[in-house]
């Protein structure tokens, strides 16, 4: 389905990749901008926020890109064009396609706020028909503004380490038109360019079953918690002080005190009633 996700039409409205320095994103993301170019039947604007401007230029060039040089003159120090967010805002028409590369990097040059005010711009553009970026989380000084973004997406994608298996690993969620979601954990490969991706099956109640049989409250404590069997058969035995000796037919004993009533009187007799 993942495969479904990246490249059915109508395409997915906002594809949010996240990687790290261990677990890298970037073929994902080159197979969905590669795709983008070779159909030529829409505009693609593309932020270069980091690497080499000339060379990513050179990597996904087409004639269908326009790209927004971010990274040459971040600071302003020469007489480049810098562009703003606002800027690519306007030059976004009909069917057009917003890349971002990458998140993370626009957002250490442009601020949280205002790359999330950006994204909900195009979201809200019905022209645009597809925004794709990649954030790097390990980049990130704060943590907590990846759950803005992936709120703001319709398909967010997470890389995970690779355990088992040569194949890369992704858990994914999108979110449907009718507000159904849908996760799922699926391995992936690339064959001849072509992208492969392959279910990943549990038995959720052989995990649970493992993770019962796993958990053993004496592990999870620096001192014994449970009793011995000598131990539980004394406390059995053991006769608490403040309760009367009973027989064995279970007979209760009570000890009348001063202040019982212990009369068959009317007690409403004074009443007159």
């Amino acid at each position: 389905m993942l495969r479904n996700f990246l490249t059915t039409v109508p395409y997915t409205k906002f594809i949010l990749i996240e990687d790290n320095v261990a677990d890298r994103g970037y073929d994902l993301f080159n197979f969905v901008v590669n795709s983008q170019i070779k159909r030529e039947n829409s505009k693609i604007h593309f932020l270069v926020c980091e690497n080499v401007f000339s060379r990513v230029k050179a990597q996904f060039s087409g004639n269908n890109v326009q790209f927004y040089d971010i990274v040459s003159n971040n600071l302003n120090w020469t007489k480049n064009t810098r562009y703003t967010l606002d800027e690519v805002a306007k030059n976004v028409s009909n069917t057009d396609i917003v890349i971002i590369n990458s998140l993370s990097n626009a957002i250490i040059n442009f601020g949280v706020s205002e790359v999330y005010r950006f994204l909900n711009i195009l979201i809200a553009e019905k022209c645009v028909q597809q925004i794709l970026t990649i954030l790097h989380t390990d980049l990130l000084l704060d943590k907590n503004c990846v759950e803005f973004f992936e709120h703001l997406c319709t398909l967010s994608i997470r890389i995970k380490p690779k355990f088992y298996s040569d194949n890369a690993r992704v858990k994914y969620r999108y979110k449907k038109v009718g507000g159904k979601i849908i996760m799922q954990m699926e391995e992936y490969k690339f064959e001849n360019n072509n992208l492969l991706t392959y279910k990943i099956e549990t038995d959720a109640s052989k995990i649970e079953q493992v993770v019962a049989n796993n958990v053993n409250p004496e592990n999870l404590s620096t001192f014994r918690i449970g009793l011995s069997e000598q131990e539980k058969l004394s406390k059995e035995n053991v006769v608490l002080p403040y309760l009367p000796k009973t027989d064995k037919e279970g007979k209760i004993t009570y000890t009348m005190e001063d202040i019982d009533d212990w009369d068959e009187e009317d007690p409403d007799d004074d009443l007159d009633i």
